[in-house]
C-alpha cells in the first residue's frame, strides 16, 4: 500500500511538472491586464506596440484607431477588458494627446505595458514630457516585437501634431518613433514615406479594478486543477 501511494505521489509530481512547464509558456505568450501591486479601485491604463502594420496615407484619425482596435480586440484578454483603444498619433486635425484623452491638462492614470509590471509613464504629464520609463516594445500579445523598431505617429514629444508630417500629410511623409527609445525618440525619431508599412502604438481607455483580488494568470487554474486531481487519486488509494 506504502508503495503505490508513493508512486502515485511521484507521477502526480511529474504531471504537475509538466504542467507549470507549459503554462510558463503560456503566461510568456498571453498579455497580463492587470499591473501587479494595484488593489480594489485603482485605475491604470494598458499601452503597447502593434504587430500588425498599415500605411501612414489616412487623414482621418479614426482610420487608425479602427487599426488598434481591431488588434487589442483580436486578443481574447485585452477584448474581455470591454474598453475603448485609441491610437497614439496625430493628424492635421487631432493631436495625438487629445485622440488618447492624456492631454497634460488632467492628470490622468498610471500607465503600463503587458508584462504585469512596466511602468511607461505615471500620469498625463509624465507620458509627454520627453521621456518615457519604459521602451513600448510589447505587442498585443504580450511578447517583445521582433518587427521593425519603426511606429507611426506623426507627433511631437509633447503630445502635438508634428508640422508638416502628421499622419496622412500632403507631403507624403510622416514622422515615425522608435519603439525601443525611451527619450523622445519613442515618439518623434525620424520621417517616413507614408505609404510604408509600419506598426502603430496603441492606448486603452481608463480601466479601474472592480474586483478587489488579483487576475489569475494564465496556467494557473490548470495547475489547480491537476494538483487537486492528483490529492484525490492519492485519498481514494488510501481509502482502498
Amino acid at each position: 500500500m506504502f508503495k503505490e501511494i508513493k508512486t502515485i505521489k511521484s507521477r502526480v509530481t511529474m504531471a504537475l511538472a509538466a504542467v507549470m512547464l507549459l503554462s510558463a509558456a503560456d503566461v510568456h505568450a498571453a498579455p497580463i491586464t492587470q499591473p501587479t501591486g494595484l488593489s480594489f479601485g485603482a485605475s491604470y491604463r494598458l499601452v503597447f506596440v502593434t504587430s500588425g502594420t498599415t500605411t501612414a496615407t489616412s487623414t482621418d484619425i479614426a482610420t487608425y484607431n479602427t487599426f488598434v482596435s481591431n488588434a487589442a480586440n483580436a486578443v481574447s484578454e485585452l477584448a474581455a477588458l470591454s474598453t475603448t483603444w485609441s491610437a497614439i498619433g496625430s493628424t492635421a486635425t487631432v493631436d495625438a494627446r487629445d485622440n488618447t484623452n492624456t492631454n497634460p491638462s488632467s492628470a490622468g492614470v498610471p500607465i503600463y505595458l503587458l508584462d504585469g509590471s512596466s511602468l511607461v509613464a505615471a500620469s498625463n504629464t509624465d507620458f509627454w514630457d520627453g521621456t518615457i520609463s519604459s521602451a513600448i516594445d510589447l505587442d498585443e500579445n504580450g511578447n517583445t516585437f521582433s518587427g521593425s523598431s519603426r511606429v507611426w505617429a506623426g507627433t511631437n514629444a509633447n503630445g502635438t501634431k508634428s508640422p508638416s508630417r502628421v499622419l496622412g500629410d500632403v507631403s507624403g511623409q510622416t514622422r515615425r518613433g522608435l519603439k525601443t527609445a525611451t527619450n523622445d525618440d519613442w515618439i518623434m525619431f525620424a520621417n517616413d514615406l507614408s505609404i510604408g508599412q509600419l506598426s502603430l502604438y496603441a492606448i486603452s481607455d481608463v480601466i479601474t479594478i472592480s474586483e478587489d483580488s488579483p487576475i489569475p494568470e494564465p496556467g494557473m487554474m490548470l495547475i489547480f486543477g491537476a494538483g487537486l486531481i492528483g490529492l484525490v487519486a492519492i485519498r481514494r488509494r488510501r481509502q482502498i
